[in-house]
């Protein structure tokens, strides 16, 4: 029976890559994005994605579903079909992600929120809906795309991204957080930093 693997941000890029590497090892896939139209400014949907599985990988199925990470109750809903479908959730990989490098001074509240809801607030409550499955399992892995602990004296990393290092750090918190809540039960959980 094929593991299956939830990816956020999965309609492009890194989390594109990331479903491709997964079908090819056999897992099947839960393709997640809010990008269901093609738009020439930004190419790429999660039907097309699932498209390129279909045709690519025969061994594996995949399920393509809208997800705006900032929506509880979608992120529920994605759970929800994704046991109906498979009955289990191996691995959630977390790589959905809001940007934004500016001072303090210059991060209004509004994008404050948005990186901080789309980073660690919806890699948190993802992982909450998903856990209680996997301990039923006895395993499961999740991956968050968020940096190592920095020094606690290396002040220069915030400098004008102080916002964005809040989100993204919150994001491996609640990595380590799993890592030890879970130590000993087949979860386990990691971040991993692409540069």
């Amino acid at each position: 029976m094929n593991k299956v693997a939830l990816i956020t941000g999965a309609s492009r890029g890194i989390g594109r890559v990331i479903v491709n590497k997964l079908a090819e090892k056999g897992y099947n896939v839960v393709i997640t994005a809010k990008t269901i139209d093609n738009n020439n400014n930004l190419p790429g949907t999660i039907y097309d994605v699932q498209n390129e599985i279909s045709n690519k990988y025969k061994n594996v199925s995949s399920l393509a579903m809208q997800l705006d990470v900032r929506n509880y109750n979608q992120m529920k809903d994605v759970v929800k079909k994704t046991i109906k479908e498979y009955g289990k959730i191996d691995a959630v990989i977390h790589n959905a992600g809001a940007l934004h490098w500016k001072s303090i001074n210059e991060t209004y509240h509004n994008k404050y929120d948005l990186i901080n809801n789309i980073n660690s607030r919806a890699s948190f409550l993802l992982s909450q809906l998903c856990l209680k499955y996997m301990k039923h399992d006895g395993y499961g892995h999740i991956i968050m795309h968020s940096p190592p602990l920095p020094n606690p004296t290396d002040i220069d990393i915030y400098k004008n991204k102080t916002a964005y290092m809040i989100s993204k750090l919150g994001m491996t918190m609640t990595a380590m957080g799993i890592a030890s809540e879970y130590k000993g039960t087949g979860i386990a959980a990691n971040t991993i930093w692409p540069s």
